[in-house]
Order: structure tokens, then C-alpha cells, then sequence
């Protein structure tokens, strides 16, 4: 185990023997690696950021500091302002401890943790406590054997059945129970048969996306196994240091990225529920992707765009996981009567004119209003240039990804596989008058290409 792992193994141990943990605030504690203790005896309060990977930080009220700090602890001093606070530097504090009474308008200090000597002699002196047989048993715990990524299937094999955790300790010292029967333990990108999970092992947890399997968030936390207990068709796995990425992240938000990472590409092709054995490699590619899309800074730069971003944009950025299942629900012709839906129907109808956008047809009976970005419940979706009216069968051609509108010239593609239908006589490059919004525009056409292109992929291996 590295020695930053040590230290929040014995910060963990130190949290749960001497202090309760104060329910999130904000219900966003997660997002920032926020929690906030209180003393058991003494009720001093503590806010811990547990996602860093060289360092923890500890937020401490002024008053409540040590009298002497080791020298290699990091200290900055934060002054309350009127909405949070600052420092020599004009930098901020997380913004989730203003939400905390205990926090909130008083001096704190930061104080950056980098040993575990120096986590030992700190929490000492913040308990007025032993922690020396912690230390020793954070210590004792080995080098990490081995790393895996565990896809699961949130709702059924994560503990509690907490598909989405809102904070490390919904996981913390709980069993994830991972499907396995048979000789394979697990698996390795190239294939071959991986080794079986073992104590020590680094675990990245990664629940499923689609609905169909808990709809999860992807890459959701990383973990050590604390014990595993074998069993006919699962590996029962106790759970330690649990670490909550700021930003969850899954193959949507990947996007061609995943293309750069053969491990990435076997999970994504096989859609399973596995476990994957990493080698160290592997382990630092996965490593590097979190802090580009599952870190602090990640999640505020994500924070950031979206505030440039239209409403539209922004619901589709927010929406992925729900998008996709809303797209496997056109597919599969699961398309349920909803409230509001006379109502989106009134509003296409009044946008185009009352005809088939591509057809012309204004015989109303004949005419469907079409969601481009399907309908998720966000309202964000539910507006005029996010429609198109249909003839009947049009419509059931768009949904199939037969037809698009391309961007580029605004007017009609079709799919190669209606070559030689009546729609490619008499649509195919006809330019319409589509009065969608631009991120409208290009989710369609991004999306019939990807179907092209899935359809190739298809033949070929045909």
C-alpha cells in the first residue's frame, strides 16, 4: 500500500472509533470529497477530503488547531467573507462546509496530510489519543497486491443495494458481491483469465449505466478489498477506504477517448457484468483518466462549461445515462402515453406549420410530433426546437436512425439500406426547413452515423 494509502486507511480507522459522521449538508458532499465529523466527547468538528491521490486535506476551525504541527504538514489560512471564504491568494474553501453551522462565518485553517507519521501525530493531538495501534494496523494491511475493475451491477451487487452513494461511507466496510462462477475469475483486455480478487487488491468500481442493469454512473469509486469470501457464483468482497470520484464517469461521457484504452474496449464491447484485472500499465492509464474526467478539477471544469452552455446543451450533458436508456426505449418501441404529450404535440404543430417537415404532408391525422433528444422528464427537452412533426412512418424511420437531417447542407440522408425504396426516390438529399436548434441538429446526425456505422460493423463481421 502506498503511504498516502496508509494515511487514509488510519484517518478512516481514527473517524469511526472517536468521531460521528454529520449527515451531507448540501447533498453534494460526494461531489467535492467533503465529509464532516464531530468528536464523540469533544464535538470539535473536522472536514475531511479524502479523493486527492498524493494528500488529504483536514479543514479545522482556527481555534481548534494543534499547538505544534510536523513540519511536513501543509497549513493555509482561510478568512470568512460574505459567501465563503479566502485567502493570501484570493483562492476560495470547499464551498460545501459554509452549509455546515459548525463551519459556516469562522476562521479555518487547511491543513494538507502527506505521511502517515504526520496523520498519526495530528489526529493525536485533534483526540487527545492513542492512535499508535491504528497506525500499526494501517501499517499492517501489505502492498497492494493487484488492481481490478469490478462492473457491476449497482442496485443488486453494491452494498446496500446503493446503486448511486452519496458519500464514501454508504460503501465504507459494507461487501460488493461480484458475479463469478466457473474457472474465471476474472479477465485481462488481451482475454485471457485474470487471478482471483485477493485482500489488498486496488479496486475501481464501475456501475453498470443502463437501466437494465442498476443504472449507474460508471466509474463511480476506487476501494482496497478488505476480506473475500468465495462462494458458488459470487466473490463476496468487504470494502475499505472507499473514495468517491468528484465526477462519475461512464463510456457516454468517455466518448472516442475510450478508444485510446484497450481495457476501456473490451468492457465496452463485452457489456457484462466482470470483473477486469489491470496490469500496472493499465492501472496508470485508468489513473491518469480520472483525474481528466473523475477529479476534483474535472467536476469543476464541468461545473464551469456548463454554465456557458445553452439550456439544451446543458440537459444533454446532464442527461447522458438517461438519453441512452430513452434511445433503447425507441428501439424497442416502448413508447408510453405521458402527460404533456398532447401538449409538445400543440406546440410542433404551431412550429412547423402543420405539416411533415420532410414530406409536407398537412394531413393531421397522418402526422406525429417527434422528440429529437427523446423525452427523459427533463423539461429542458420539451420545447419547440426540439421537434420535428412526422408523417407516421417517417417518424418510425427517424427513430430507426434510417433518416437524418445533415447539418452541414439541411438536407435529408438515408440510410444505404433503403436504397432503391420509394423514400430514397423521393427524399434523399431534399433540403427541409427543420427549425431545430443546433445541438438538436447534430445529436441526430451524430446519431444516424454511429447507427451507419454500427450497421457496417455489423456486414462485415457477417
Amino acid at each position: 500500500m502506498s503511504d498516502i494509502d496508509s494515511v487514509k486507511a488510519l484517518v478512516h480507522k481514527v473517524m469511526r472509533r472517536d468521531f460521528d459522521l454529520v449527515p451531507t449538508a448540501s447533498g453534494q458532499g460526494n461531489r467535492v470529497h467533503l465529509e464532516v465529523w464531530t468528536h464523540k466527547a469533544t464535538k470539535l468538528p473536522i472536514g475531511l477530503e479524502m479523493g486527492h491521490s498524493t494528500l488529504v486535506n483536514f479543514w479545522l476551525v482556527r481555534s481548534d488547531l494543534p499547538r505544534d504541527l510536523p513540519e511536513g504538514v501543509t497549513r493555509t489560512e482561510k478568512e470568512p467573507t460574505g459567501d465563503g471564504w479566502t485567502d493570501a491568494e484570493n483562492d476560495g474553501a470547499n464551498h460545501n462546509l459554509k452549509s455546515y453551522p459548525q463551519f459556516a462565518r469562522r476562521p479555518l485553517t487547511r491543513l494538507g496530510i502527506l505521511s502517515l507519521d504526520d496523520a498519526s501525530r495530528v489526529l493525536a493531538a485533534i483526540t487527545r489519543g492513542d492512535v499508535t495501534g491504528l497506525v500499526d494496523a494501517a501499517g499492517r494491511k501489505g502492498a497492494v497486491r493487484g488492481a481490478f475493475i469490478l462492473k457491476i451491477n449497482g442496485a443488486v451487487h453494491a452494498p446496500g443495494g446503493i446503486c448511486r452513494p452519496k458519500s464514501g461511507t454508504d460503501w465504507e466496510g459494507g461487501t460488493l458481491r461480484m458475479p463469478w462462477s466457473g474457472e474465471r475469475a476474472s479477465s485481462k483486455s488481451d482475454r485471457a483469465p485474470g487471478d482471483k480478487i485477493a485482500p489488498g487488491d486496488r479496486l475501481y468500481i464501475w456501475a453498470h449505466e443502463d437501466k437494465a442493469y442498476g443504472h449507474g454512473l460508471g466509474l463511480t469509486a476506487t476501494a482496497i478489498a478488505d476480506r473475500v469470501e468465495t462462494g458458488e457464483q459470487e466473490l463476496a468482497i468487504g470494502l475499505r477506504d472507499v473514495t468517491l470520484l468528484p465526477r462519475p464517469f461512464g463510456f457516454r461521457i468517455l466518448g472516442s477517448r475510450a478508444q485510446d484504452f484497450p481495457m476501456l474496449q473490451r468492457m465496452d464491447e463485452d457489456r457484462g457484468l466482470r470483473a477486469w484485472q489491470m496490469n500496472a500499465a493499465e492501472t496508470d492509464a485508468i489513473d491518469r483518466l480520472i483525474q481528466e474526467f473523475g477529479s476534483e478539477f474535472a467536476a469543476k471544469k464541468a461545473q464551469a462549461e456548463a454554465a456557458y452552455l445553452s439550456p439544451l446543451a446543458r440537459a444533454v450533458m446532464q442527461d447522458l445515462v438517461e438519453i441512452e436508456q430513452a434511445e433503447e426505449d425507441r428501439k424497442t418501441a416502448i413508447v408510453k402515453a405521458r402527460p404533456g404529450q398532447q401538449k409538445f404535440r400543440d406546440m410542433a404543430m404551431r412550429h412547423h406549420g402543420g405539416r411533415c417537415v420532410f414530406t409536407g404532408v398537412r394531413v393531421a391525422a397522418a402526422l406525429e410530433a417527434a422528440h429529437v433528444i427523446p423525452h427523459t422528464g427533463n423539461p429542458a427537452f420539451e420545447v419547440a426546437e426540439n421537434s420535428l412533426v412526422l408523417r407516421r412512418d417517417i417518424h418510425a424511420l427517424f427513430d430507426a436512425s434510417l433518416i437524418a437531417i445533415d447539418p452541414r447542407s439541411g438536407r435529408l440522408v438515408l440510410s444505404p439500406s433503403l436504397e432503391g425504396s420509394i423514400y430514397a426516390k423521393n427524399l434523399s438529399g431534399r433540403e427541409v426547413d427543420h427549425k431545430l436548434a443546433r445541438e438538436a441538429l447534430q445529436y441526430q446526425f451524430q446519431r444516424f452515423m454511429a447507427a451507419q456505422a454500427q450497421e457496417g460493423c455489423a456486414e462485415a463481421a457477417g
